[in-house]
């Protein structure tokens, strides 16, 4: 297959092919759908189970910081434009 059907994502997680033109039944989809939902709500716990408790620290640390930075961010945003106006 050449890459003119092959679309990757820069991070290389998805790739979807282009020149295919299959249509999914809706009550398929949402069987999937439904599948996907409970496979991925386990995917944090099965995580955590597998990490050392230093994994674990490590990981709420980014996810506290980057919340952090977001929430700054915003802050940021909402100040700015309160001067504008």
């Amino acid at each position: 297959m050449s890459n003119d059907y092959l679309r990757c994502l820069p991070y290389g997680l998805r790739c979807t092919i282009e020149a295919m033109s299959i249509k999914i039944p809706p009550d398929v989809r949402a069987a999937i759908a439904e599948i996907a939902r409970k496979t991925g709500a386990l995917g944090g716990q099965m995580a955590a189970k597998n990490m050392t408790a230093k994994e674990r620290s490590e990981r709420a640390r980014k996810a506290s910081l980057a919340a952090a930075k977001k929430r700054t961010a915003e802050r940021l945003a909402r100040e700015a434009q309160r001067k504008k106006t």
